[in-house]
């Protein structure tokens, strides 16, 4: 859907969606889900901190703004624009984990620097939040997908509208060990 134009032709091949799926799904997304929660376990024993300052407003704003951008993209019957919206947020996301560099911050956090330790627990916190309302953001459009998320984050798969706003809900939570909500398409080739 991200791929097609709103009007007129699109070009499909099967090449074509592979590379997206491992560009946005595997490398994005997955990503993000996957370095994050395996952040979480190594820095907090799996908990979702309960970070009050320190916290990033361009996520807490993209996510505020993402229910009204698909909705507008939707009744224009733009499912780019939609998805884009949601893809704002986990690019975002990407950045802020290295503008931050957590690993830092936690070496910082062990040597007892109680900065560096609200830092990453305020990093902590808005990567798990901004997976969730992406995770939930993104079921009508890849359901099996966004359910994956949403089990790795120990959530139900039902989505309330309650789930598409920025709420630290997952605060205090412990969250499972990760594994790849989706893996890389490889493909081997073919004999002749």
């Amino acid at each position: 859907l991200r791929e097609m134009p709103r009007t007129g032709d699109g070009n499909f091949s099967h090449d074509r969606l592979i590379s997206r799926y491992n560009e946005d799904l595997a490398n994005d997304l997955g990503n993000l889900v996957n370095r994050s929660i395996g952040m979480l376990q190594r820095y907090c024993n799996g908990v979702v901190p309960n970070a009050t300052e320190h916290r990033n407003e361009n996520l807490r704003s993209l996510g505020d703004s993402l229910t009204e951008r698909i909705a507008k993209g939707l009744d224009e019957f733009d499912f780019r624009a939609a998805i884009a919206a949601i893809w704002d947020l986990v690019t975002a996301a990407n950045k802020h984990v290295e503008e931050t560099k957590p690993w830092e911050l936690a070496k910082g956090a062990k040597n007892g620097d109680e900065t560096a330790t609200a830092k990453l627990d305020a990093v902590l916190a808005d990567l798990i939040e901004s997976i969730r309302i992406a995770g939930a953001s993104l079921t009508p459009f890849i359901p099996q997908g966004a359910g994956r998320i949403r089990t790795q984050l120990g959530l139900e798969n039902d989505v309330t509208a309650a789930d598409l706003a920025w709420t630290d809900s997952l605060a205090g939570t412990i969250i499972p060990a990760a594994s790849p909500v989706f893996p890389r398409i490889e493909l081997e080739p073919i004999q002749t």
